[in-house]
């Protein structure tokens, strides 16, 4: 019989009746049930119906327990914990929902013999969870249970089990192999597995295979022939298995698309060879599904009927790789005019109509020896946009960035000449208006200090009483203090402004320096600019992103001075 899929497959018949007591002294109690893959699909006694109704009713004849959810991982194998409903079990238990784990046996909880031990031995006596293993007797509640060697002894026979099972099935598939049996379960496009399941045979199918190699001898794209078959209806490969699975309402699994066509050009089954060895898993050792190299794949000619031959197959192939080398050719030469005429405004040049970003096209120049240079355009004419097709060369937005930095470079050493000139006014000069603040309160210190020593001489010559020394010498040491203060604050103010003007002079130096350049300086202008919008007169219009540090003076200054 064909394999079954049972992923994600709730059992109906056993579907959990959550029910959650609201006596305290009841365990909150998690029911979990796995089914593994390694069966290949066949219903056994060990199905997940057998499990769920055998936990539920032992979880309904204790009265300790009561279920609070039912936790299913269907078609998983036990050598890993890395399962949906697993983890989710185990979030459940970590939040405090869950108190109790009951599993048919210890085998349906996980066949790692170490992490399962970790698992009974660490993490659950850790969160103070009971778990109960019903066909193994083991009740984690039951000292005498913990310290039996049976447990491990268990776990390990569940270990080796797997690894058993899954050594079993690989040399079954060795052998379906060598005799030429097909071993996957999806039936390559034009053919159907016979009456005895032995051997793949023309399908209804192969005729749109025939018309696919047809049409590419006569040198029609992939892409042209998807569109003649979606034209023309053809159903696509596993169009009835992507129908049950989207249940009919993702139109686009029913489309034919140029990979499709490809994989069947490429595919060796047409002439009667069957391809099998194409991926390879270990899951007992942690290895997942996964490629194998072509030299390993296991190939037998002549296994079934062919429907294409094996000359035309070929004549396929040969230019399916002069295709591929074309193309390789083509994308290193791509590479490399990339790479001779870059971008240099990328993600920073934007229709100063529609505002939306331009593409960045490069253009080769008609001649002997081929030149590329670059235009920005925009291609929105067409829909609700309100904007019409245009076009800048790159030079010229060159030639706008560079001049519209000088002229900003420019202002900002204007701006520096009136910083200074502000600065060197007698009247307004901040730096030695703050240095006579920082002598003067530095003279009030002293002469504060002075008073308050002479408190005790007047106090010994019975000047003041007692009383009226101490009141005089808190206030004294209270002003001395709040002086202090005043004094860091004015020695912050000026390591402050020394700072900025030191920043302001080396950002002059460099100012200096961009009016000096001529030529275009891709880091300049990433630095400096923000956004480039172009109108479609060719009009630029530049977003400058640099903080102006002489405004940031002159507003500090002004605060020194207000104050």
């Amino acid at each position: 019989m064909a394999r079954k899929s049972r992923k994600n497959i709730m059992p109906q018949s056993a579907a959990p009746e959550i029910r959650i007591s609201e006596e305290v002294n009841l365990l909150r109690t998690a029911a979990y049930a796995r089914l593994s893959s390694e069966n290949s699909g066949h219903e056994t006694e060990d199905t997940l119906n057998t499990q769920i109704l055998q936990i539920h009713s032992y979880i309904k004849e204790h009265p300790g327990l009561t279920l609070t959810d039912t936790y299913v991982d269907n078609g998983f194998t036990g050598t890993n914990f890395d399962r949906p409903e697993f983890e989710r079990m185990m979030q459940d238990v970590r939040t405090g929902k869950i108190q109790c784990i009951v599993v048919k046996d210890l085998s349906r909880f996980g066949r790692d013999y170490i992490e399962t031990g970790n698992y009974l031995e660490t993490i659950f006596p850790m969160l103070h969870i009971r778990f109960i293993a019903i066909n193994d007797d083991f009740d984690n509640i039951r000292q005498s249970d913990v310290d039996s060697l049976a447990v491990p002894i268990k776990n390990m026979v569940n270990s080796l089990y797997a690894k058993d099972i899954s050594k079993k099935i690989g040399l079954s598939y060795q052998m379906r192999r060598e005799k030429g049996i097909p071993t996957s379960w999806c039936v390559p496009y034009g053919y159907r597995m016979n009456e005895q399941k032995s051997q793949y045979e023309a399908a209804d199918e192969a005729k749109y295979v025939k018309l696919i190699y047809q049409w590419y001898l006569m040198g029609v794209s992939t892409n042209e022939i998807a569109r003649r078959l979606e034209f023309l209806e053809v159903p696509r490969p596993n169009e009835h298995l992507n129908r049950r699975l989207h249940e009919g309402h993702d139109t686009t699994f029913n489309k034919w698309h140029s990979s499709s066509v490809l994989r069947i050009l490429d595919s060796q089954v047409y002439i009667g060879n069957l391809v099998t060895g194409k991926t390879r898993t270990a899951s007992y050792k942690g290895i997942g599904l996964h490629p194998v190299d072509k030299r390993e794949w296991h190939i037998v000619e002549n296994a079934h009927e062919a429907i294409i031959l094996k000359s035309d197959f070929e004549i396929v192939q040969e230019k399916r790789n002069r295709n591929k080398e074309n193309r390789n050719n083509a994308m290193a030469r791509s590479e490399q005019v990339r790479a001779e005429c870059r971008n240099h405004f990328a993600g920073m040049v934007f229709c100063g109509c529609c505002r939306r970003s331009m593409t960045f096209v490069r253009q080769v120049h008609k001649t002997e020896e081929e030149s590329y240079f670059g235009v920005f355009q925009c291609k929105r004419k067409k829909g609700t946009t309100p904007c019409s097709y245009h076009t800048v060369p790159e030079k010229m937005v060159m030639m706008v960035a560079m001049k519209q930095i000088h002229h900003l470079v420019s202002t900002m050493c204007e701006e520096e000449k009136m910083v200074k000139e502000m600065l060197n006014n007698g009247g307004l000069d901040s730096t030695r208006s703050i240095k006579v603040k920082e002598n003067s309160i530095a003279f009030r210190i002293q002469e504060t200090e002075e008073r308050r020593l002479r408190l005790y001489e007047d106090y010994k010559a019975e000047i003041l009483d007692e009383e009226e020394y101490s009141q005089l010498k808190e206030h004294y040491i209270a002003e001395k203090q709040r002086l202090e203060q005043e004094l860091q604050k004015q020695r912050q103010r000026s390591l402050e402004l020394e700072k900025r003007m030191r920043i302001c002079d080396e950002q002059m130096e460099r100012m200096r320096a961009i009016l000096n350049q001529k030529e275009f300086d891709e880091e300049l202008v990433h630095e400096l600019i923000k956004k480039i919008y172009v109108g479609i007169d060719n009009s630029v219009e530049i977003e400058f992103k640099c903080s102006d540090p002489y405004q940031e003076v002159l507003a500090f200054v002004a605060e020194v001075q207000n104050e």
